[in-house]
C-alpha cells in the first residue's frame, strides 16, 4: 500500500522567517514576539514608539499572515505561496514606511470600511480592503487617513 499522505508546509517556520524580516528591515522600532495563544499560532506585535505612530499587530492563525492597524484588520493567505508572502511583507513594512496609508470610513465613532493603500500615477490605490457589517444610515459618516508620519528615515551624507 502507497502511503499518498502529502507533508503540509511549515506556515509557523514561514510566519517566522517574515516576522524576521520585519524585524530586520526596522531595527529602531521595539517588536514582541508572542504565541502560541488559542486563537493565534504566533504574534508581533509592534506598539506605538518613536518612528510609528500607531500600533500594527501581526499573527499567523493556521496558514493566514493577519495584519491589524487603527481600524483594519485584513488576512493574506495561503502563506506557503511565496507571493502572498511577499505582498503581505509588502504592506506591512509599507505601513511603517510611511509609504502606504489607511483609509477608513467612520460612521459615529466606528470604522465601518477601512482600505489599504499604495501610492500609484494618480493618487492611491487600495491593496486589500476591511469591511465591518454596520447599520448604513447610522451615523454621521466620515473619513479619515492613517499614515505612519513619524518614521525617521536615515539620512544620508554627502562627501
Amino acid at each position: 500500500m502507497m502511503n499518498m499522505s502529502k507533508e503540509l508546509p511549515d506556515y509557523e517556520a514561514i510566519a517566522i522567517g517574515v516576522f524576521d524580516r520585519i524585524q530586520s528591515e526596522f531595527p529602531h522600532l521595539t517588536m514582541k514576539r508572542d504565541g502560541p495563544t488559542e486563537h493565534v499560532n504566533l504574534d508581533l506585535e509592534i506598539p506605538k514608539q518613536p518612528g510609528l505612530s500607531f500600533e500594527i499587530g501581526l499573527n499567523l492563525q493556521s496558514d493566514e499572515l493577519h495584519l491589524c492597524a487603527s481600524g483594519f484588520w485584513n488576512e493574506w493567505f495561503p502563506c506557503s505561496d511565496n507571493e502572498v508572502v511577499e505582498n503581505y511583507f509588502e504592506a506591512v513594512s509599507g505601513l511603517i514606511r510611511g509609504t502606504h496609508r489607511l483609509k477608513e470610513v467612520l460612521r459615529g465613532n466606528t470604522v465601518v470600511k477601512s482600505i489599504l493603500q499604495e501610492p500609484c500615477e494618480y493618487g492611491w490605490d487600495g491593496m486589500s480592503h476591511y469591511y465591518k457589517l454596520h447599520i448604513p444610515w447610522y451615523g454621521k459618516k466620515t473619513t479619515r487617513i492613517i499614515i505612519n508620519e513619524a518614521m525617521e528615515m536615515p539620512s544620508s551624507t554627502s562627501p
